[in-house]
């Protein structure tokens, strides 16, 4: 991301950061990216930090582009299903994602969604192409509605209530 934010030469726009920062390393990272963001012109930074869901969903309403990069090194039931790419299609999100089995399920790039897949520059071409589908309307729509239908029938409750669910059977054994 910082990578991206040092080369982005584009079109307005808002970084919206939404989550915990207050471990060193997270900390470290989000100075890097509030410093680098801060010499851009065309792109203002939002840190949110850790909210309340409901929150969480009034700023995405406002969002055009939803982040879900993942740690594919951890594997356990938070990361093996994508449940906030799920939750950002559901939104009609345009989804950037780190590529997953998970998210390989349910996004087909360029389609209904953006995989990121652990390349050299990878995230700021993936980035790109993500902005370039905000400035064509028609475009936008068709991939948002794709989203929206790719993800139909699965919602934030249930697919968490499933995990837990099937996590509770595993170690009740």
């Amino acid at each position: 991301m910082r990578d991206w934010i040092i080369s982005y030469s584009g079109p307005s726009a808002e970084l919206h950061l939404i989550g915990p920062c207050a471990d060193p390393a997270s900390q470290t990272l989000l100075n890097e990216i509030e410093r680098e963001s801060e010499s851009k012109l065309n792109l203002s930074l939002r840190i949110w930090g850790e909210l309340p869901h409901s929150e969480v969903l009034e700023v995405l309403r406002n969002v055009d582009i939803g982040l879900c990069l993942l740690d594919t090194g951890v594997l356990n039931y938070k990361y093996a299903y994508p449940v906030k790419v799920i939750e950002y299609m559901n939104l009609g999100l345009i989804v950037l994602a780190t590529e997953s089995h998970g998210t390989r399920a349910l996004i087909m790039d360029g389609q209904n969604g953006f995989i990121e897949r652990h390349k050299t520059g990878g995230f700021c071409q993936t980035m790109e192409r993500a902005i370039a589908i905000c400035q064509d309307p028609i475009t936008s729509i068709k991939v948002r509605d794709a989203a929206r239908k790719a993800a139909w029938g699965y919602e934030w409750n249930s697919v968490n209530y499933e995990l837990l669910q099937r996590l509770e059977s595993v170690f009740n054994q």
